[in-house]
């Protein structure tokens, strides 16, 4: 389920409450789509059109989206970089205290 958005120049940033996937950055010059899952790896996906980054943000379930529609059919890179979970952890408290409001 997709928690928050927000567009900062040609990038998508997008945070998820997804058993698998946290956060996905997409930028819409090169179609690249960022995806960092919980186990600390991230991945980009090549050339991925924009109206399946919008479907995939906006399906009822991104893991099984993801699964079926992205992670197979596009070119992936595996970064060395890993997740800042922390930081991402702190974007769900503040969504969340928002909420609560």
């Amino acid at each position: 389920m997709l928690l928050l958005t927000e567009e900062k120049e040609h990038i998508i940033h997008n945070y998820y409450k997804s058993s698998n996937i946290m956060y996905t950055e997409y930028n819409k010059t090169t179609n690249d789509l960022l995806v960092a899952f919980k186990n600390k790896i991230q991945y980009i996906y090549h050339l991925v059109p924009e109206s399946v980054h919008l479907m995939f943000m906006l399906s009822e379930s991104n893991g099984k989206f993801f699964m079926k529609e992205i992670s197979n059919k596009y070119k992936s890179t595996k970064l060395k970089d890993l997740v800042d979970v922390n930081y991402i952890n702190e974007i769900f408290k503040q969504k969340e205290k928002e909420d609560e409001n």
